[in-house]
C-alpha cells in the first residue's frame, strides 16, 4: 500500500514578515511506495528590513522514516527543526 501526497506545496507564516513554502519531491497525487525517497524543501522569504531569527518545525507523518536534513537540521521523534537567521 502506498502513500498519497495530496499537498505537495504548503504556503506556512512563521511570523509577520516571514513566509515560507514546504515542497515535496513528488508530483501531486503520485503514490509513493514502501523504500522511495522523498524530499522536503523550504523556501523561508524574509518581506521586513530586519534580520530575523526564528526556528522551523515540522511534523513527519507515523508512515515516514527520518533519513537527513541539512543546514542543521536535527530530528527528534517524529519531529525536524532548524534554527535559522533570516538576512533582510
Amino acid at each position: 500500500m502506498g502513500l498519497n501526497d495530496p499537498m505537495p506545496v504548503q504556503y506556512i507564516n512563521y511570523m509577520a514578515g516571514v513566509i515560507g513554502e514546504k515542497t515535496t519531491s513528488t508530483a501531486m497525487g503520485k503514490t509513493v511506495n514502501p523504500g522511495d525517497e522523498i524530499t522536503y524543501t523550504f523556501y523561508i522569504f524574509n518581506t521586513n528590513n530586519e534580520t530575523k531569527n526564528f526556528v522551523i518545525k515540522d511534523t513527519l507523518s507515523e508512515h515516514v522514516t527520518f533519513v537527513s536534513a541539512t543546514d542543521g537540521g536535527k530530528c527528534s521523534g517524529n519531529e525536524v527543526s532548524w534554527n535559522f537567521s533570516v538576512p533582510a
